[in-house]
Protein backbone atom coordinates (compact mmCIF):
# COMPACT_ATOMS: atom_id res chain seq x y z
CA UNK A 1 0.00 0.00 0.00
CA UNK A 2 1.98 2.97 -1.26
CA UNK A 3 -0.59 5.53 -2.38
CA UNK A 4 -3.72 6.27 -0.40
CA UNK A 5 -4.92 9.01 -2.76
CA UNK A 6 -6.14 11.22 0.08
CA UNK A 7 -6.79 14.81 -0.95
CA UNK A 8 -5.89 17.13 1.92
CA UNK A 9 -4.50 14.38 4.16
CA UNK A 10 -0.87 13.68 4.97
CA UNK A 11 -0.23 10.31 3.31
CA UNK A 12 3.02 9.81 5.21
CA UNK A 13 1.20 10.39 8.50
CA UNK A 14 -1.51 7.89 7.59
CA UNK A 15 1.09 5.33 6.54
CA UNK A 16 2.79 5.70 9.94
CA UNK A 17 -0.55 5.22 11.74
CA UNK A 18 -1.23 2.07 9.70
CA UNK A 19 2.30 0.72 10.21
CA UNK A 20 2.06 1.29 13.98
CA UNK A 21 -1.37 -0.37 13.99
CA UNK A 22 0.02 -3.43 12.18
CA UNK A 23 2.78 -3.71 14.79
CA UNK A 24 0.20 -3.37 17.58
CA UNK A 25 -1.95 -6.12 16.06
CA UNK A 26 1.07 -8.41 15.84
CA UNK A 27 2.40 -7.64 19.32
CA UNK A 28 0.55 -5.31 21.72
CA UNK A 29 3.86 -4.24 23.26
CA UNK A 30 4.92 -2.53 20.01
CA UNK A 31 3.22 0.11 17.89
CA UNK A 32 -0.19 1.44 18.87
CA UNK A 33 -3.83 1.00 17.97
CA UNK A 34 -4.96 3.18 15.05
CA UNK A 35 -7.02 6.15 16.23
CA UNK A 36 -8.53 7.97 13.27
CA UNK A 37 -11.50 9.49 15.12
CA UNK A 38 -13.29 12.23 13.17
CA UNK A 39 -10.78 12.06 10.30
CA UNK A 40 -11.86 13.11 6.80
CA UNK A 41 -10.99 10.17 4.54
CA UNK A 42 -13.48 10.90 1.74
CA UNK A 43 -12.72 8.92 -1.41
CA UNK A 44 -9.69 7.33 0.26
CA UNK A 45 -8.17 4.24 -1.33
CA UNK A 46 -7.71 1.89 1.63
CA UNK A 47 -8.10 -1.35 -0.30
CA UNK A 48 -6.89 -4.44 1.63
CA UNK A 49 -5.77 -2.40 4.68
CA UNK A 50 -5.96 -4.13 8.08
CA UNK A 51 -7.92 -1.85 10.42
CA UNK A 52 -9.00 -4.58 12.82
CA UNK A 53 -9.92 -3.08 16.22
CA UNK A 54 -9.14 0.46 14.97
CA UNK A 55 -10.95 3.48 16.40
CA UNK A 56 -12.75 5.06 13.45
CA UNK A 57 -15.53 6.76 15.38
CA UNK A 58 -17.00 9.64 13.40
CA UNK A 59 -14.64 9.12 10.43
CA UNK A 60 -15.85 10.33 7.03
CA UNK A 61 -15.31 7.52 4.51
CA UNK A 62 -17.77 8.82 1.92
CA UNK A 63 -17.04 7.13 -1.42
CA UNK A 64 -13.96 5.36 -0.05
CA UNK A 65 -12.46 2.23 -1.61
CA UNK A 66 -12.57 -0.26 1.27
CA UNK A 67 -12.46 -3.43 -0.84
CA UNK A 68 -11.02 -6.32 1.15
CA UNK A 69 -10.39 -4.16 4.22
CA UNK A 70 -10.32 -5.92 7.61
CA UNK A 71 -12.55 -3.98 10.01
CA UNK A 72 -13.23 -6.77 12.50
CA UNK A 73 -14.10 -5.37 15.92
CA UNK A 74 -13.45 -1.81 14.70
CA UNK A 75 -15.31 1.16 16.17
CA UNK A 76 -17.22 2.87 13.36
CA UNK A 77 -19.83 4.58 15.55
CA UNK A 78 -21.31 7.65 13.88
CA UNK A 79 -19.09 7.19 10.81
CA UNK A 80 -20.14 8.14 7.29
CA UNK A 81 -19.67 5.25 4.86
CA UNK A 82 -22.12 6.53 2.25
CA UNK A 83 -21.20 5.30 -1.25
CA UNK A 84 -18.25 3.31 0.13
CA UNK A 85 -17.11 0.15 -1.66
CA UNK A 86 -16.83 -2.60 0.96
CA UNK A 87 -16.74 -5.54 -1.44
CA UNK A 88 -15.06 -8.52 0.21
CA UNK A 89 -14.47 -6.62 3.46
CA UNK A 90 -14.39 -8.40 6.81
CA UNK A 91 -16.91 -6.55 8.99
CA UNK A 92 -17.52 -9.15 11.69
CA UNK A 93 -18.25 -7.67 15.11
CA UNK A 94 -17.80 -4.11 13.82
CA UNK A 95 -19.64 -1.40 15.77
CA UNK A 96 -21.87 0.35 13.20
CA UNK A 97 -24.13 2.23 15.64
CA UNK A 98 -25.14 5.57 14.17
CA UNK A 99 -23.36 4.91 10.85
CA UNK A 100 -24.55 6.20 7.51
CA UNK A 101 -24.44 3.18 5.21
CA UNK A 102 -26.45 4.44 2.21
CA UNK A 103 -25.49 3.11 -1.21
CA UNK A 104 -22.62 0.95 0.07
CA UNK A 105 -21.40 -2.04 -1.91
CA UNK A 106 -21.35 -5.04 0.46
CA UNK A 107 -20.89 -7.76 -2.19
CA UNK A 108 -18.96 -10.64 -0.66
CA UNK A 109 -18.51 -8.84 2.66
CA UNK A 110 -18.58 -10.77 5.94
CA UNK A 111 -20.99 -8.89 8.20
CA UNK A 112 -22.33 -9.35 11.71
CA UNK A 113 -23.86 -6.77 13.98
CA UNK A 114 -22.86 -7.15 17.63
CA UNK A 115 -25.12 -4.47 19.10
CA UNK A 116 -28.77 -5.40 19.48
CA UNK A 117 -29.81 -1.77 18.93
CA UNK A 118 -28.60 -1.71 15.31
CA UNK A 119 -31.41 -1.58 12.79
CA UNK A 120 -30.56 -2.32 9.17
CA UNK A 121 -32.96 -1.44 6.40
CA UNK A 122 -32.06 -2.30 2.85
CA UNK A 123 -33.60 -2.72 -0.55
CA UNK A 124 -33.60 -5.87 -2.64
CA UNK A 125 -30.53 -4.52 -4.48
CA UNK A 126 -28.54 -3.98 -1.24
CA UNK A 127 -26.44 -7.12 -1.72
CA UNK A 128 -26.90 -7.37 -5.50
Amino acid sequence: MNNFDLPGFNQTGLQKILDDHAKWLYDNSEGCRADLRDTDLRKANLQDVNLREANLRGVNLWGANLRGVDLREANLRDANLQNADLEGANLRDTDFRGCTLCNCNFNGALISFREAGVRVTYTKEFFA
